[in-house]
C-alpha cells in the first residue's frame, strides 16, 4: 500500500484535456469552482460489521486537501493593493467563490492543482473496487435525471446466461424514493418524477434496453435490462462516432 497521504499534483490544463473541453481562463476557472465544490462536498456513507450487517452511516469527504498554484509573478499581482471604490459591496455565494484568490490564481495560464484524497477514497481508486461512469452520459444528464443514472450504476444486476444483458428488478418503495431523494407527499407524485427521469436515462444512455415502472398488483416494480461486454462497448462507440459526425456537420 502507498504511504498517507495520498497527492494528486497535475495543472489544470491536463485535467481539461482529460474532460475533452478546450483550454481557455473562463474553463480553468470554472474547473476550479468544481473542484472546490468536490471538496466540500461529504457522502454519507452505511458502514458494517464483519458479518455484514449495516451498523450505521458516517459522513465522509473526498479529499482532504485541495491547492492551486502559480507562478510568483502571478501571485505578486494578485497581492498588489487595489483601489477599491466606496460604493463597493460584499458579494457573498456564487460570486464570492469566483472571485475568491482561489479562483483567480487558477485563471493564471500555468496554474497547478494538487489534490489530496481521503485515505477511503485513494483506497478504493487504486483498489479499482468503484463504478467507472460514462463520462458523455453524466455530462449530458442534470438534476434527478442525472441522480437516477447514477444510482442505477449502483445497483446489483443479473447476468443473463448467454446474452450480453443484464438486468435488476426492485419494488418501488419509500425507501427507494428517499435514497432517490424523491420526497413529493403523494407516492404517484414521485413515481411520475422517476418516470420522466428514466426517459431521459434512455434517450441519453444508449446502454439501456429497459427502464420503466410497471405494476404489479398493488405494488410497483423498476424494471432494468442493460447491454454488457462488447455490446456495450459498441453501443458507446457508435454514440462517440455520432457525435463526433454531428460536430464536424456543424
Amino acid at each position: 500500500m502507498p504511504a498517507w497521504p495520498l497527492a494528486a499534483p497535475t495543472t489544470l490544463g491536463s485535467l481539461l484535456s482529460m474532460l475533452g473541453i478546450t483550454l481557455g481562463t473562463r474553463q480553468r476557472r470554472d474547473l476550479a469552482i468544481a473542484l472546490k465544490r468536490l471538496y466540500d462536498v461529504s457522502l454519507e456513507l452505511p458502514e458494517y460489521d464483519d458479518d455484514g450487517n449495516e451498523t450505521g452511516v458516517r459522513a465522509r469527504r473526498l479529499f482532504t486537501e485541495l491547492a492551486i498554484f502559480a507562478d510568483s509573478a502571478v501571485l505578486r499581482d494578485l497581492d498588489a493593493p487595489r483601489h477599491r471604490r466606496s460604493t463597493e459591496v460584499t458579494i457573498a455565494g456564487e460570486q464570492a467563490l469566483r472571485g475568491s484568490r482561489f479562483v483567480q490564481i487558477a485563471e493564471a495560464d500555468n496554474a497547478r492543482v494538487e489534490i489530496t484524497l481521503a485515505p477511503w477514497f485513494a483506497e478504493a481508486v487504486l483498489e479499482r473496487s468503484g463504478k467507472v461512469l460514462d463520462l458523455e452520459t453524466q455530462r449530458a444528464l442534470d438534476g434527478v435525471a442525472k441522480r437516477v443514472w447514477v444510482a442505477l450504476n449502483m445497483l446489483a444486476y443479473v447476468q443473463h446466461e448467454t446474452l450480453e444483458v443484464e438486468t435488476h428488478s426492485r419494488e418501488v418503495d419509500d425507501r427507494f424514493l428517499g435514497m432517490l431523494r424523491l420526497k413529493a407527499q403523494r407516492p404517484t407524485d414521485n413515481r411520475k418524477t422517476l418516470t420522466k427521469a428514466l426517459k431521459k436515462v434512455l434517450a441519453r444512455d444508449p446502454t439501456y434496453r429497459r427502464a420503466e415502472i410497471v405494476r404489479r398488483g398493488s405494488r410497483y416494480l423498476l424494471e432494468i435490462e442493460r447491454s454488457t461486454g462488447a455490446v456495450r462497448q459498441e453501443l458507446l462507440r457508435d454514440r462517440q462516432r455520432q457525435t463526433r459526425e454531428s460536430s464536424a456537420a456543424t
